[in-house]
């Protein structure tokens, strides 16, 4: 992935030093996206809770709110890159 976005910079004349941080970030971020991802589906939509003094139930798995979150913000970079959407993930010989 990292490499897809690196392409398209390099096609632009646009590697600098923010760009650079700024695909460092959007990577961070697309491996917390899918951490969030994975626990979603091992632990499911909603949890169970047991908060110690009696009451139990079941409550929303906060992955899924960061999730979200992170999704966002992973935009966010992209278009800050203006990277193009389209092209993210395709072979590297068609950029």
């Amino acid at each position: 992935m990292d490499l897809c976005l690196y392409k398209q910079l390099e096609k632009r004349k646009a590697i600098t030093p923010i760009y650079k941080d700024l695909i460092e970030d959007y990577m961070t971020y697309w491996s917390v996206k899918e951490k969030l991802k994975k626990d979603i589906k091992e632990r499911g939509v909603y949890i169970k809770y047991n908060n110690g003094g009696g009451q139990t139930g079941e409550t929303d798995n906060p992955s899924i709110d960061k999730l979200l979150k992170t999704s966002s913000k992973l935009k966010e970079i992209l278009l800050q890159l203006e990277i193009d959407l389209d092209a993210v993930g395709e072979d590297d010989d068609e950029l």
